[in-house]
């Protein structure tokens, strides 16, 4: 099922509350990364700090996880999108298996750590790459 997160979404605190439940009980699998998604963007465009970080930062970002179905993040102009599938020239894409990604998004895998042993293959500006870890790091400092 198509899914798609707009920038002008509210944050959902009962949404925000189940998904960090999952994390802090160690149970996230793939099937939430949908709603962990939502509450990423929700999180983002509603945080002074995360929209400071995002100042001048235009950038989309595939996620392909072996195996599952695409996804993405997009961000400009300080907004915050995400979806299923695709997106047409992505900044970055980030390949990565299923319980890499699992880890980063519930931040108990480092990304760069995870880069350097090769767990994680970047197609495009490594820095680009590195500033979305850092905006993904405060929205996890967000949600608890």
């Amino acid at each position: 099922m198509e899914w798609r997160v707009s920038s002008d979404q509210p944050l959902d605190e009962e949404l925000k509350d189940r998904v960090l439940e999952k994390i802090e009980e160690g149970c996230m699998t793939l099937e939430d990364l949908e709603e962990y998604f939502r509450v990423f963007v929700q999180i983002a465009n509603s945080s002074e700090d995360i929209q400071d970080e995002a100042e001048g930062f235009n950038c989309s970002f595939q996620i392909n996880i072996e195996g599952k179905p695409t996804c993405w993040f997009a961000i400009t102009d300080k907004k915050f999108e995400a979806g299923s599938g695709g997106i047409e020239n992505p900044g970055i894409v980030l390949n990565m298996p299923e319980d890499v990604a699992l880890g980063i998004f519930s931040g108990t895998v480092d990304p760069v750590a995870a880069y350097m042993c090769g767990d994680i293959d970047v197609d495009g500006v490594i820095s680009d790459a590195l500033r979305f870890k850092e905006i993904v790091e405060m929205v996890q400092d967000e949600l608890d």
